[in-house]
This record gives structure tokens, sequence and C-alpha cells, in this order.
């Protein structure tokens, strides 16, 4: 119920959990790292949080930053629920990277958000296709 494909999850020797929802019985507990932290207002708002305290944060392409602020659009239902000076701050860190918020289209309710991402030869262009399954926060 946590992950998208158990079977993913099985396969991996280390696992991180980073969450802004509370712990639940479907909890993964036997992660070698485990933040929880219900006021932040998603995961990507998290992990934005993280990479910025990376040496290689500067690194970060535009696609990630896109598929983070992706996230907190989501999440925040476009910053009318759930934010605070933390959102806004892991927002603007995601624009100067080149997210453009414009360019995020969550659907309402169950659908896909397709995100354009640089394939590794330089020359095409992949997209990567997400189920988003609306959950209340």
């Amino acid at each position: 119920e946590q992950v998208e494909c158990p079977d993913l999850l099985n396969l991996c020797k280390r696992v991180a959990v980073i969450d802004h929802h509370r712990v639940a019985a479907t909890y993964i507990h036997d992660a070698a790292l485990g933040l929880i932290e219900p006021y932040a207002s998603s995961a990507c708002e998290l992990m934005t949080e993280i990479i910025q305290e990376l040496p290689e944060a500067t690194d970060m392409l535009r696609c990630e930053a896109e598929a983070l602020m992706s996230g907190i659009v989501l999440d925040t239902k476009s910053f009318t629920i759930r934010t605070g000076e933390r959102t806004f701050d892991a927002a603007a860190v995601l624009r100067r990277h080149g997210a453009e918020t414009e360019r995020v289209d969550i659907p309402v309710g169950k659908g896909t958000v397709t995100v354009p991402v640089p394939a590794p030869n330089g020359k095409t262009t992949v997209k990567y296709t997400y189920q988003i399954k609306t959950q209340t926060n």
C-alpha cells in the first residue's frame, strides 16, 4: 500500500522512507533512513530541502525540478492547502532550476502526468508516465 511496486521494494538492500504522512500500519519499518515530517506540504518539498544540502545540488536538471514541483503542486492543490514558508522556499529553489509552474499540469482525480526527460544520449526526448492516485491528506 505504501509503494507502487512491492516486488521492486523487496529487491532493494537499503531503503529510505521520506514522507509527509504520519506513520501508518503499513509503514516500511526496516528502512535504513526514515524522515517523516507531517508539517511538510509534500514529500517533494522534503526532497527539495534535502537536495539543497547536497554538494551537487546545483546540478539539478530542469526535468528533475519540474517533477519535484509537480509533486508540490499536486499535494498542495496548486498552493491552496497545506502551504507555508517552507513550501514557497522549495518552489523558489525549483524555479531557479528551471521548473515552470505553467508546464506542471496535474489532472484532477486519477490521471497521468507525463514529464519530458532528456534521453541519456542527449539526442532525443524520453517521456516517463506516472499514474497519479489521489489521496486525502
